[in-house]
């Protein structure tokens, strides 16, 4: 379910159609629901322990070697099941071979340099001559293409994959047509999650004590191991 979806099914189980307002289709424009929705995806990670400094998240990017590529953006809508605010969590950067005919190997783990570090030891980073990477390194803001680049040194000499070891949470929806892991594989559970915060929010004690228990058994089905899994297993995006 995309957040669209889920807003409507919440609105129609709480009963609650002020919460969203009427545009072009119904219940398009939030009023109230997006909250209780995303206060449901943190109870839920919460409640499985998914915190950001103990989840692991693995990104594998496919990365082609033309045009002197050396950097890589992380773009968040890139991806299937998006981190939020993964650019900022990486931890590891490891480069693996490219041959698309059998399983991509490790080659090796990068090394990772300050900013200032590559700028003294490749000062036309630019221009470098290509080889095979060996150190990684963000890129400053204000001279990225956007805020999540991460750099390799030097410059590809063919073609790899590259892959990220960082943590994070799931990221949070805000368009209509967003969707995420929760929204996509357990959507049933999400919602439960979304209308057991919003009753214990206007104390509807016979409501909650009904929701919480039916919430706590679908919890039980979602293993945490499962979860990172659907997480960290998503399809290669090529660059």
């Amino acid at each position: 379910m995309n957040l669209l979806t889920l807003r409507q099914s919440f609105i129609e189980a709480v009963g609650r159609p002020d919460l969203a307002t009427t545009v072009t289709a119904s219940y398009d424009t939030d009023a109230g629901a997006d909250k209780f929705i995303q206060e449901g995806q943190n109870y839920l990670e919460n409640e499985l322990d998914l915190k950001e400094e103990t989840n692991v998240i693995s990104i594998v990017r496919a990365l082609t070697s033309s045009a002197h590529d050396y950097y890589i953006d992380l773009d968040d809508n890139t991806l299937i099941y998006a981190i939020e605010d993964f650019h900022k969590q990486v931890k590891k950067v490891w480069l693996k071979d490219y041959d698309s005919t059998a399983e991509p190997q490790y080659i090796t783990e990068l090394e990772y340099k300050s900013w200032e570090w590559i700028i003294e030891n490749y000062p036309d980073y630019l221009n470098e001559d290509v080889d095979e990477p060996i150190y990684w390194t963000f890129r400053p803001s204000q001279l990225a293409i956007n805020d999540r680049d991460i750099i390799l040194m030097p410059p590809i000499d063919q073609n790899y994959r590259v892959e990220f070891w960082g943590t994070g949470r799931t990221r949070k929806l805000s368009a209509n047509i967003d969707t995420n892991l929760w929204g996509d594989k357990y959507p049933l559970v999400l919602l439960e999650a979304a209308k057991y915060c919003f009753f214990m929010l206007y104390s509807m004690d016979a409501k909650d004590n009904s929701c919480k228990s039916r919430l706590d058994d679908l919890i039980r089905n979602v293993d945490n191991n499962t979860v990172e899994f659907e997480i960290s297993n998503k399809e290669e995006a090529v660059i």
